[in-house]
């Protein structure tokens, strides 16, 4: 549990748990500002270190531990290479698609990601709210754009009643 007291509107500050939640905006400079108090629980997760992003689900993007996953992707990559490199076809489109999904990326000096490019399009598409909602899980971050995270509520609405 990081420092600090909870913020007021919490149902049970004295039990916030394991996930937590905060809504930022993507600046001018297409970064967004991850809270120290979201990053704090999750060791892997700090400025100028590598971490995974994964381009999940239009509109949601996965932030997770890079040493955990840098060798499986690795060699799953060559493997798509080799793949291509022999006789190419369907394996190229797996190539496009692996590459598309996958990114290493990493905060800077001041806490901020950067989603330049593909990252951006794939969080926000076409619509123009840079609002992002940005959730810690035990083991990763999630970065969920605003009509995701409404697209998801609306279906969850009659489960939390």
């Amino acid at each position: 549990m990081p420092k600090g007291r909870p913020p007021a509107s919490q149902i049970d500050p004295e039990r916030p748990g394991p996930i937590a939640l905060d809504v930022r905006e993507i600046d001018a400079d297409k970064r967004l500002s991850i809270p120290k108090s979201l990053a704090a629980e999750l060791a892997w997760l700090r400025p100028s270190m590598p971490c995974l992003m994964i381009l999940e689900e239009p509109g949601r993007l996965l932030l997770r531990n890079w040493s955990e996953h840098e060798e499986p992707l690795r060699l799953r990559r060559r493997e798509l290479v080799d793949e291509v490199e022999g006789d190419g076809g369907e394996a190229e489109e797996r190539l496009v698609f692996f590459d598309d999904k996958y990114r290493r990326a990493r905060l800077d000096i001041n806490g901020r990601i950067p989603l330049v490019g593909v990252p951006l399009v794939h969080l926000l598409g076409d619509r123009r709210s840079r609002t992002a909602f940005i959730v810690r899980f035990r083991d990763r971050l999630e970065i969920w754009s605003l009509s995701y995270r409404n697209r998801r509520r609306r279906g969850r609405v009659s489960e939390d009643q």
